[in-house]
């Protein structure tokens, strides 16, 4: 899915090995977990201390052959790991070719452009988390992720656009690390709750600065000249970012 027509998945063997040390690591990770799962809010009961799984969770530990255990704990470490990145899982996964690099039709900048209004929109969702206005923040992080701004197709195209193969692999990476990084902003689906709670706010707001650190490295990544084009653009269009059409009270 991700770069869709752009090239063929990886081989079989390929996946089966990179599964293999998901799992180890996954494993390895465990040991050192204690802090994190006894700080988890999911498992202080309540209406946030149920046992539920969401199903990309589920999803995931299908398809990466890992035993679903009734630790809650631990499903939920595994889900802050490969969520927040910053481990070698996700540095794993980030690395795994899925396509070739070939230059886009469009010039760089049409698809840095979008990236550009993703940012405002993370700055606006600091402040929405800051005034408790969780509606308005999945308003956001969907406007991110989907109309208008289409983030993962975006960085994708943005990152096929730099000229070595060098520099594809890590804008690749590092856009598809950011795109799985503002998905676990959505707490609906990340937390199972109707409306988080303040250790979770707590997380989303941690989070939402790690994606505006990638957002800034993914675009300090864009050759200048195209930068500069697309930021103009971004201006000229912020009618299509959320900030400009949401009132706070």
């Amino acid at each position: 899915e991700w770069g869709a027509g752009l090239a063929q998945p990886p081989p079989a063997d390929e996946m089966s090995d990179v599964k293999a040390r998901l799992s180890k690591e996954l494993g390895e990770q465990g040991k050192g977990s204690a802090e994190i799962t006894n700080a988890n809010p999911l498992r202080r009961g309540g209406r946030q201390g149920n046992n539920m799984v969401g199903p990309s969770e589920a999803g995931l530990i299908d398809e990466l052959g890992i035993k679903e255990t009734e630790n809650v704990g631990e499903v939920i470490r595994k889900r802050f790991t490969l969520a927040l990145g910053g481990s070698a899982v996700l540095a794993l996964l980030a690395f795994v070719p899925t396509q070739t690099h070939q230059l886009p039709k469009e010039p760089a900048n049409v698809y840095i452009a979008p990236v550009i209004r993703s940012k405002i929109l993370l700055d606006d969702i600091q402040d929405t988390i800051e005034r408790g206005r969780w509606k308005q923040m999945l308003q956001l992080v969907r406007q991110i992720l989907d109309r208008p701004n289409y983030l993962k197709k975006n960085v994708a195209l943005a990152a096929q656009a730099l000229p070595s193969d060098e520099d594809w692999k890590r804008a690749d990476g590092l856009g598809r690390e950011l795109v799985e990084n503002i998905r676990a902003l959505d707490y609906q689906e990340f937390f199972q709750t109707e409306e988080p709670n303040a250790d979770q706010a707590a997380f989303l707001e941690q989070g939402v600065q790690q994606c505006l650190d990638k957002i800034e490295d993914f675009l300090n990544m864009m050759p200048r000249s195209e930068y500069v084009k697309a930021d103009e653009e971004a201006q000229r269009t912020r009618s299509a970012v959320a900030r400009d059409t949401l009132t706070y009270t």
